[in-house]
């Protein structure tokens, strides 16, 4: 897995001075160095930071890995846990001849580390693999030589296991990360940030999803899925800027994850898209998966979104699996993100007659979206008014030579209406529809192109319908 860490100057610009309080991951308890990033990605819990030294760049990474039920002895565990960790995911063949400490909590760690060249950089890569009550759990260090020795030092002296009696001798592979106890939310209860530069965010938190509130970020976690992977997104405080948002966004994007995100290889090139929410606000988003090629494992889907709110700019991160397969940000499954982005709101922002004015422009046309078998259209007009259409395709096989295709037509007309984020279609019969929507201009050619866009979904589905401008 690539490194996931974020650049130490938005650190600066968008986080507080951090106090060292107690963190949770799955079953470990920690104290986060003092100003390092917190993220999670595919299930793996990643502290990280970078300065420059001397003109020289010094890095450090943690990589908290899900526990698991182990009865194997501690050296088979630390074994199996380099060659996952250290062998695979980073391509170093060294093995080391790794240290065994008896911990006074009653856990067998392991400790072994290698000093390797990477990208250029000298790195050394640290496991631990700490084995007791039924289960194994491991942790992996990259960082300079030499570099950041007391930060790890406190790290380690800090960090504990706790293991329930439930959990203990537990058949199952990976164990959704414990934390302190947040009520869930449905899509129907919005809830507002907390402080430190994020209580102007308004926003409902996936369901099954839970809410952590930092000093640093708001991070909404979803719980493990069955294919092991648990997705993210978080939410970093306001700050000031005036570049375009398109601009701001892929340099953003390059600085946090050491990649250019309008490249084609080994990924597609990103899906972009600009657009102004219903309250006046206008946002830039980015999909683009980073770390690997389409379709393996081993790569992460991204989404980014920046809004602009009168001269405050928002940004929103999240992380998942590939898109192909992701069960939260999924192409073909679940995705989270248009809900998510439809109950988002800023408290300082309020809607005005003049952005309804301008949506209602930008929706005046004809819209289309087909596939084999089902063809939709809306044609929406600047006063007010709208007329449907849509034909679905039926195929019954009625010899073995012979296939009777008939068609199903229908057609509505009615009027219009904007309430908060949804738009309001009463058809002429007085059948009345609520729906979300998204406005946008998307390129899926790294900018090169790009074309009107509009999505629709019902409230609580799990998917959109989107439609191009004829």
């Amino acid at each position: 897995m690539k490194a996931f860490i974020r650049l130490l100057l938005i650190v600066l610009i968008l986080a507080p001075a951090l106090y060292a309080q107690t963190e949770t991951f799955d079953i470990a308890t920690f104290v986060r160095p003092a100003g390092w990033i917190r993220a999670e990605s595919n299930g793996i819990l990643v502290l990280g930071t970078r300065r420059k030294v001397l003109g020289r760049v010094e890095f450090c990474q943690i990589y908290l890995f899900p526990s698991g039920a182990s009865d194997a002895a501690p050296e088979a565990n630390f074994e199996r846990d380099w060659d996952a960790h250290i062998v695979t995911s980073l391509g170093i063949q060294a093995r080391p001849s790794p240290q065994k400490e008896t911990t006074p909590d009653g856990w067998t760690a392991l400790t072994g580390y290698t000093d390797t060249v990477r990208q250029g950089m000298p790195t050394r890569a640290i496991l631990v693999t700490s084995t007791g009550f039924g289960r194994s759990v491991s942790i992996v260090v990259t960082v300079s030589p030499n570099a950041y020795q007391a930060e790890l030092e406190q790290f380690f002296k800090d960090v504990n296991f706790h293991v329930a009696p439930a959990q203990q001798n537990s058949r199952s592979d990976t164990s959704q990360p414990t934390g302190p106890p947040t009520p869930e939310r449905s899509n129907d209860r919005p809830e507002t940030a907390g402080s430190g530069g994020l209580e102007n965010y308004v926003f409902a938190t996936p369901p099954s999803w839970t809410a952590q509130h930092q000093r640093d970020a708001i991070v909404l976690a979803s719980p493990v899925y069955e294919n092991r992977e648990r997705c993210q997104l978080t939410l970093f405080p306001m700050r000031t800027s005036s570049r375009p948002l398109e601009d701001e966004a892929i340099g953003l994007f390059r600085q946090l994850f050491r990649t250019d995100p309008l490249t084609t290889y080994p990924s597609p090139p990103p899906r972009m898209a600009h657009g102004i929410s219903p309250q006046g606000w206008e946002y830039f988003t980015m999909r683009k998966l980073v770390g690997g090629q389409e379709g393996e494992a081993r790569t992460t889907g991204v989404t980014l979104l920046l809004a602009r709110v009168d001269t405050q700019l928002a940004t929103i991160i999240g992380t998942s699996k590939d898109f192909l397969w992701s069960q939260c940000f999924g192409e073909l499954q679940g995705d989270a993100w248009p809900p998510f982005l439809a109950s988002l709101q800023f408290k300082n922002a309020q809607p005005s007659n003049q952005v309804q004015a301008t949506i209602r422009q930008r929706l005046a046309g004809t819209w289309i979206t087909a596939t084999a078998s089902v063809g939709l259209r809306y044609v929406f007009l600047a006063n007010g008014r709208y007329q449907g259409a849509g034909a679905t395709q039926y195929r019954t096989r009625t010899s073995d030579t012979q296939v009777l295709q008939t068609t199903q037509a229908y057609f509505g007309d009615g009027a219009y209406s904007f309430e908060g984020g949804t738009i309001i279609l009463t058809g002429d019969d007085h059948r009345r529809s609520v729906k979300s929507f998204r406005l946008e201009q998307v390129s899926k050619d790294s900018g090169h192109t790009w074309h009107d866009e509009l999505c629709m979904a019902d409230p609580g589905s799990k998917g959109e319908v989107c439609y191009r401008r004829e």
